[in-house]
């Protein structure tokens, strides 16, 4: 990637998404104050972000850093870059915890899968409550550990895609995710939570996925499952959940794909 490219003044939208670049990006490329679109996904590109890169990058809205071999941790300044609305970092080999992005207000999609990003306490969890666009997180395929935390409730109206598959979450659903009405797709699947479904889970009434499927609940489906009449597909396999199928089930009438197997249900279909 040529040097000369970070010298065009006045351009604002770069895009070099799905070739065969290599090596570092040039400094001079991510000192390109005009720049309102980033797009570097799918290359070979390696290196660190930049660690001022909020101040050399002020007009950024929408980074796409996706598919390439940056690794170290996501620059502290990040969260400062004011502007930004879509973050894009997913399948790199990122370390270290996950910052606290609340000081975006324009955050509309954050998409850090596939790294290797901790948790610390959660804070980052309660900082993004205060991204009130906030529409899609996707944290797949990470090192979260530890129990979900209850400002989970708290994040955006405006929440349609809440991925965290493919971690090592534990403790168990908290209740106040049924807060966020506008969720559409929910996978949490392939982690360590325990407890039982909460039944607030029922209040979700556009989730057209949900995937809690590889964990270790207990306890029944509950009723209120039934309330979620947008579902298309319900995947609760390889739990240790118990009791009867709610009948409530059968007013989920778009059902395409549901999928109890291996649990410890009993009594009548």
């Amino acid at each position: 990637m040529p040097e000369s490219l970070g010298y065009i003044s006045p351009l604002q939208i770069l895009a070099l998404t799905a070739n065969n670049l290599s090596g570092t990006v040039p400094p001079s490329l991510f000192n390109m104050s005009s720049l309102t679109f980033l797009s570097l996904g799918n290359n070979s590109l390696i290196g660190r972000l930049p660690p001022n890169i909020s101040y050399t990058l002020p007009n950024i809205q929408t980074l796409v850093l996706s598919t390439n071999k940056f690794d170290g941790p996501i620059a502290a300044s990040l969260p400062k870059a004011y502007n930004l609305r879509q973050l894009y970092l997913y399948n790199n080999t990122l370390t270290g915890f996950i910052p606290f992005f609340g000081s975006l207000p324009n955050l509309e999609e954050l998409d850090l899968s596939y790294n290797m990003l901790e948790t610390g306490n959660w804070g980052f969890m309660s900082s993004l409550a205060n991204c009130t666009r906030l529409a899609k997180l996707l944290l797949v395929g990470n090192n979260l550990q530890g129990k979900m935390p209850s400002s989970i409730g708290n994040l955006s109206d405006s929440l349609e895609w809440l991925w965290l598959r493919e971690n090592q979450i534990s403790g168990s659903i908290p209740p106040e995710i049924g807060n966020l009405k506008s969720l559409t797709r929910v996978y949490m699947d392939y982690n360590h939570i325990t407890g039982n479904i909460p039944p607030t889970t029922g209040n979700l009434h556009r989730l057209v996925d949900l995937s809690f499927a590889h964990n270790k609940l207990s306890g029944q489906i509950p009723d209120a499952i039934g309330n979620l009449v947008k579902l298309v597909s319900l995947k609760l396999d390889e739990n240790n959940i118990s009791g009867r199928i709610p009948a409530s089930i059968g007013s989920c009438t778009q059902l395409e794909e549901l999928n109890l197997r291996q649990n410890s249900l009993d009594g009548s279909i």
